[in-house]
């Protein structure tokens, strides 16, 4: 977590290389230092500082604020703290309203404006904020209604909303909808989705298979991707062509396993096997979701058996012990999207040819582009074609960089975002 200071202090003459010394050695950088005046043998600055631990910057103030002779904090703003209150995402108008008179003009006017033109054209929700819409869905147990938790998945959405404004020019709006039944989810979004141009679904409660999201697709009307069903599992597959690619081998001449099966799991598994994987072995300690896996076309087995004999192993969930790992061997892949060492100096002592660990923020360089080419494409949800598709397209942007490092995905400031709706035109 990356924080913003501002800080004006009182600093004797000479003892700025001490203050600057102090700062780093507490974790904090110096961004910016501008002298304000000098007086008596003092210097007053204002200083930009960049810290990483609010404890350890706290701890910096205090033992600064002891050095009375030396050092005077006249003031402390903490940038980030005053702005975040009310939260990071605003929602305004278009134009600008100051008086009556822009009242007038760009309210009344503006939308007896819209009403007459939609009279005159066939194509009525161009004239509405509609066709800017993005309805941001967390699906969350009814029978609970713990606010704390509520509020972080607010937060989150609303994290999501500004990345779409930003990188797509679309409106996006956090919506959090509590249901007991898939049925009741259904409802909910039929109910909302004449007023949005596109839904992207962050988390569903208890919803862990295929044929669940599946069911969803075809009762709503307007373009909808999902973070479990679509955009983890194309990630994933960008990340295979990328080992693939790095270390000379087919996916046809390798056998891939799954630790832990989810939707995510079972997506990719069907992929893969499209794609001429042969074999792929899957654990989880839910027989349910073992027999969803083996509908898909995987291999029901144990932890033991995919770290035995898995060329590449993908982790979903920690359904493994560090037995499981000591059995990995030299030349095994294992790619990863739980937050876990997984016992890294066992993987290092086992002389594993790479272990790369997915981050699901990465997913930030994915979902602005792909909602953008949704729409503008008039596409309802992406097929297994149209992800593999967009996986090869973007695999291949990156490709130059697969010797250089092992970044996955172009980075977020780059053109993906305006590249991936171009994708969609084929």
């Amino acid at each position: 977590m990356k924080l913003l200071a501002k800080i004006v202090i009182r600093i004797k003459r000479g003892f700025l290389p001490y203050f600057t010394n102090e700062t780093y050695k507490r974790g904090c950088e110096i961004h910016k230092l501008s002298l304000l005046s000098a007086e008596n043998g003092n210097d007053i600055f204002l200083l930009e500082i960049v810290y990483f631990n609010r404890n350890k910057f706290k701890g910096f103030l205090d033992k600064i604020s002891k050095d009375e002779v030396n050092f005077q904090i006249i003031s402390v703003k903490k940038v980030l703290e005053d702005e975040i209150r009310g939260g990071l995402l605003t929602v305004s108008g278009k134009t600008g309203l100051e008086d009556f008179n822009d009242y007038e003009l760009h309210v009344l006017g503006a939308s007896g404006l819209i009403i007459d033109k939609m009279d005159e054209d066939d194509d009525k929700i161009k004239y509405s904020g509609i066709s800017k819409n993005v309805a941001i869905i967390c699906g969350v147990d009814s029978r609970k209604n713990y606010i704390n938790d509520l509020i972080k998945i607010h937060l989150s959405s609303e994290g999501d909303a500004v990345l779409i404004n930003k990188f797509s020019g679309l409106n996006a709006f956090p919506i959090i909808i509590k249901f007991s039944f898939l049925e009741e989810f259904i409802k909910t979004l039929q109910g909302i989705e004449s007023t949005f141009s596109a839904i992207r679904i962050t988390y569903i409660k208890d919803i862990d298979e295929l044929f669940m999201y599946e069911s969803i697709f075809p009762e709503i009307s307007i373009p909808m991707i999902t973070q479990s069903y679509d955009e983890i599992p194309l990630y994933l597959l960008i990340s295979i062509f990328h080992v693939l690619a790095k270390n000379k081998i087919e996916l046809k001449d390798n056998n891939i396993g799954l630790v832990g099966i989810n939707v995510s799991a079972l997506r990719i598994t069907r992929l893969m096997i499209k794609l001429g994987c042969s074999r792929i072995l899957g654990y989880d300690n839910k027989e349910k979701l073992m027999l969803s896996f083996e509908k898909e076309g995987g291999l029901a087995t144990t932890q033991e058996n995919i770290f035995n004999n898995s060329d590449i192993v993908i982790i979903f969930k920690e359904h493994f012990s560090i037995e499981d790992i000591q059995r990995a061997g030299p030349g095994q892949i294992i790619i990863s999207l739980i937050n876990s060492d997984l016992g890294l100096d066992v993987i290092q002592e086992r002389g594993i040819k790479e272990f790369l660990h997915l981050e699901l923020i990465e997913l930030s360089s994915l979902f602005p582009g792909i909602l953008r080419g949704i729409i503008e494409n008039d596409q309802k949800y992406l097929s297994d074609t149209k992800i593999i598709d967009l996986a090869k397209k973007i695999f291949n942007m990156n490709s130059s960089q697969i010797e250089a490092d092992n970044r996955i995905l172009p980075a977020l400031f780059s053109d993906i975002h305006n590249r991936i709706p171009g994708f969609f035109d084929d």
